[in-house]
């Protein structure tokens, strides 16, 4: 009989003992052994699908922790995407809020985001690169600007071709304020600038700019009784300059028109030695010095020195070129600070008032003697103009 079989010997089948099984030993021959001894292979892990592997003991203890640390109260819902906290669970409705409102986009290409005309919304996004040669891009391409842009650096224009400018301004109309530092262009072309609150025109070579800065009106000075036997000076005012009307390069035109008509009016035989019709100008804020290294030492400056009126009606004209100036020089002199006499003043810093003088003096100055004629002063100016030819 063939012996290629598994055996059980006939004496472990009489025996009667509990929790055994039969199992092949290492001859092939069945025979029992006690249950309890069975190894089983054991698997350390909670991801095994493979037949015939056991839990290990630790894993059930794993499992436990998980079990025990499961919170038994279900969490609480949330119907909106603001919320927060870690036991709130959204709920279905704003899943599909976020499934609706889920961005889905392509990255741009250069050719895209560099199209010059108008497009409809492709959704598409921008990367830094793109972003980048979008700027490159732009800066390259003419711009109208509709905004007010503000610089807090310096604008470095390019140069000048022959074809283009490197500026043009328009023309148009002024503010209605004036901003100082502004550059505006007027209607008809010419260019203005504004300090101190007030707008000069810049200075151009086609002959055209010539603006009145005093205009004065009539004045009539008649001496009133009793008449003059001492020495006198009378001054009228005919107009005033503000700080901004001179400066240091400034070339104005003087016409006056006026009349001086004096008469013998009383007693006495001794005429006056001088008779005179002067136009002032005196510096509110300012000295006047012949020399470039001060310090000031004039207050005011006599623009018409005229002849000697007495007795007589006198027409007086005058045209006369003056404050073509450099370095504070005032037709001839320099202008220093009243408030600081060694320290020199700017024009364009100076405020001034012009005046009409009658200027009488006689040989006994204050008629010690009683022999002084009694002089009646008449004049009449009839008109002051003063206009700024350059700037």
């Amino acid at each position: 009989m063939s012996t290629n079989h598994n055996r059980i010997r006939v004496a472990d089948l009489e025996t009667n003992k509990s929790n055994k099984i039969l199992i092949t030993n290492e001859k092939g021959e069945l025979e029992f052994n006690d249950v309890n001894n069975l190894q089983t292979e054991k698997y350390n892990a909670l991801d095994c699908t493979t037949e015939g592997k056991a839990l290990d003991a630790r894993q059930g203890k794993v499992l436990k922790d998980m079990i025990d640390n499961i919170n038994v109260s279900p969490p609480s819902l949330v119907n909106d995407l603001t919320t927060g906290g870690t036991t709130k669970a959204l709920t279905a409705e704003m899943g599909k809020t976020l499934e609706n409102t889920k961005l889905t986009a392509s990255l741009a290409t250069d050719a895209e985001t560099q199209i010059a005309s108008t497009i409809t919304e492709d959704i598409k996004v921008i990367s830094r690169l793109k972003l980048f040669n979008w700027w490159a891009w732009i800066k390259s391409q003419a711009q109208t600007i509709s905004g007010a842009w503000n610089f807090t650096n310096k604008v470095t224009l390019a140069s000048g071709t022959i074809n283009y400018p490197p500026l043009i301004l328009p023309t148009g109309t002024f503010t209605n304020t004036a901003q100082n530092g502004a550059i505006e262009r007027d209607s008809s072309g010419k260019l203005w600038t504004t300090r101190s609150g007030v707008r000069y025109m810049l200075t151009e070579d086609d002959g055209s700019y010539i603006k009145i800065i005093l205009n004065g009106g009539q004045k009539t000075l008649d001496t009133p009784s009793p008449y003059i036997t001492t020495n006198t000076v009378t001054d009228t005012l005919l107009g005033t300059f503000n700080a901004g009307s001179l400066s240091n390069s400034i070339l104005a035109k003087l016409s006056m028109m006026g009349s001086a008509g004096d008469v013998v009016a009383g007693g006495g035989t001794i005429a006056p030695t001088v008779n005179k019709f002067q136009i002032v100008i005196k510096f509110t804020n300012a000295l006047l010095s012949s020399s470039y290294w001060g310090p000031g030492t004039i207050s005011e400056l006599v623009l018409i020195d005229n002849l000697n009126v007495t007795g007589t009606t006198a027409m007086l004209t005058g045209t006369y070129a003056a404050w073509d100036s450099n370095v504070g020089l005032f037709n001839g002199l320099y202008a220093w600070d009243s408030a600081n006499p060694a320290s020199p003043k700017n024009l364009n810093g100076v405020s001034a008032q012009i005046f009409c003088r009658r200027r009488t003096e006689f040989a006994d100055a204050t008629n010690a003697n009683g022999k002084n004629q009694a002089i009646r002063v008449y004049t009449a100016i009839t008109s002051t103009l003063i206009e700024r030819i350059r700037m």
